[in-house]
């Protein structure tokens, strides 16, 4: 999911995706990514994780930041209810291949943690939650695998190419995609992007986008993460696909939760329950 500035309602997707990318004031939370590609295989992002929710077998991405602990979107699950998630996934690729087919690792949740300022004044400010989980399923015998995220506060630079990925929509409006996709889009300055949401851009957001539009992260999207590759291909994960108007429209970005912002709010649960 994304939220999306369109009418502050959650979007269902023909492939069973609720989305996830929150509008404020016809803002969407994004559901899918536009103007893509998939990614090689499901091995690509083995970090990269999927949620079922309510009768939705996709809901929401998110990522693995410890061997039992996910990182995601607060808006994917704003009450924090345990009960309302099916499952957790992680390499997940082809939605037309079973969980079996494809031998991903199942997770269940034992525990969710949404930011105590999250939303405060009606803002989508804080969009971020931590789940404890618990493994019930690996029949391929794979190794777990998380990903660094990022403990600076700073701002991105602008113009620095990020990379986005889920199942969502490849349109707005559309269909939650069958396979994961990935695409590239530049930092926009908070400055900038507080011009496009007045009011509504903080310290802890980043936003992305092409000026021109054509690329971004759509409903279905939610909760999954953006993040930088260095030379070697390490992944740092830097935001939390949050909300934005729309999907890919020319002139608004995508607004991200930054991930280091958060820092304080992440270690504490690490040093509770993180397993590595």
């Amino acid at each position: 999911m994304k939220f999306s500035l369109v009418a502050s309602t959650v979007l269902i997707s023909a492939i069973t995706s609720a989305p996830a990318r929150d509008d404020n004031a016809s803002v969407s939370f994004a559901p899918e990514i536009v103007g893509g590609e998939p990614v090689e295989s499901q091995f690509s992002y083995p970090w990269m994780a999927s949620y079922s929710m309510y009768s939705y077998d996709h809901y929401c991405g998110g990522t693995l930041i410890a061997k039992n602990l996910l990182m995601t979107a607060a808006h994917c699950n704003p009450t924090g209810n345990v009960a309302n998630v099916n499952s957790v996934s992680t390499f997940r690729y082809d939605f037309t291949k079973t969980r079996a087919e494809e031998q991903s690792i199942e997770f269940k949740v034992e525990k969710i943690f949404n930011h105590p300022q999250y939303n405060q004044g009606g803002t989508n400010k804080n969009d971020i939650s931590i789940w404890v989980l618990k493994q019930v399923s690996n029949p391929a015998n794979r190794d777990v695998v998380y990903a660094k995220y990022a403990k600076s506060v700073a701002e991105p630079p602008k113009d620095l190419k990020i990379r986005a990925l889920g199942w969502g929509a490849t349109r707005q409006g559309g269909s939650g995609s069958k396979v994961l996709l990935q695409v590239d889009v530049p930092v926009v300055d908070n400055e900038e992007c507080n011009r496009q949401y007045p009011g509504q851009i903080f310290e802890s957001s980043v936003c992305a986008a092409e000026v021109a539009g054509g690329k971004d992260t759509c409903q279905g999207d939610s909760g999954g993460p953006i993040f930088s590759l260095n030379e070697s291909g390490d992944v740092t994960v830097s935001g939390i696909t949050s909300w934005g108007r729309g999907c890919a429209l020319a002139g608004y970005a995508g607004v991200y939760s930054r991930v280091g912002s958060h820092t304080d709010f992440i270690q504490s649960y690490i040093d509770q329950y993180a397993q590595f």
